[in-house]
């Protein structure tokens, strides 16, 4: 192999190392172990004569118990408590919104990080900027540009400038050829990569995500873990159940102090994640 084989061989190298490791740390992906959650008392609580409600913890992007990096969700950890004298069954968890909007569950990332961008268009026409999580940059609704390859525009930019500075010492013409030949599968294995982490995180919310509806048994307590798009200022949580009579009811948890501002401020601008 003569001198600008190798040199053209170890750049090819290089394009997909970095094409990976900027698709490995770019996007979602799971953490190797989840940041420590506090051991504060409860966000929030509520009562009535069937149910106590309590919101143990909330999980946001990149703050204490979140156990994946750049989530485009908020997850919520309830305890619900029957007090009533026969099973409760809980229906629905709705979280309503800073513009009063009822936010609904869902159990994948993809359709977390959809709704988290309509969440954002939302809120941006009402004039409130949206900040993912705590001390994290502000979410632009668009999100992430992606190429036709699967990768976003930030890995596809360094690939660019290593097309344009990393071969010198080959005519334009060559290294547009040379282009052409080694960006795609550099390209292509970060898309790969991409989606396996993808599909673990999907995985993870589907696994731990609490199914609806639930039976609470009498004198029984019910861990719940809930996911939620991104929500600024949630307002309250209402749960919909059904009492002994079969008699549909709710009750509703007081957010609005407790959880005024999160996700709401004005940042720099940092795409949402990308859909795959």
């Amino acid at each position: 192999m003569n001198t600008r084989q190798t040199n053209l061989h170890t750049w090819r190298i290089a394009v997909l190392a970095t094409a990976m490791s900027v698709a490995g740390c770019g996007g979602t992906g799971l953490l190797k172990e989840p940041l420590p959650l506090s051991d504060d008392a409860s966000v929030a609580a509520a009562s009535n004569e069937d149910l106590v409600v309590t919101i143990d913890s909330l999980i946001v992007r990149d703050g204490p118990g979140t156990w994946a990096r750049n989530a485009d969700w908020d997850e919520y950890r309830l305890t619900v408590r029957n007090l009533s004298a026969t099973p409760v069954r809980l229906d629905r968890v709705l979280v309503i919104d800073a513009l009063d909007q009822a936010v609904d569950t869902a159990a994948s990332r993809k359709e977390l990080v959809r709704q988290s961008r309509k969440t954002v268009r939302r809120h941006r026409d009402a004039g409130l900027e949206i900040k993912a999580g705590v001390g994290t940059s502000t979410l632009v609704a668009s999100g992430t540009l992606v190429t036709a390859m699967g990768l976003g525009t930030a890995a596809a930019a360094s690939t660019g400038a290593l097309v344009s500075g990393g071969m010198a010492s080959v005519s334009g013409a060559a290294a547009a050829a040379s282009g052409m030949l080694i960006v795609g599968p550099a390209l292509a294995a970060g898309g790969v990569v991409r989606g396996v982490n993808n599909a673990r995180v999907n995985e993870r919310i589907e696994t731990q995500h609490t199914e609806l509806p639930t039976v609470i048994p009498v004198a029984g307590d019910q861990q719940l873990r809930l996911f939620f798009p991104i929500t600024p200022s949630p307002q309250r949580l209402v749960l919909t159940y059904r009492d002994g009579e079969d008699t549909a009811r709710h009750i509703v948890v007081d957010t609005s102090f407790v959880l005024a501002g999160l996700h709401t401020a004005g940042d720099p601008p940092q795409p949402l994640g990308d859909v795959q």
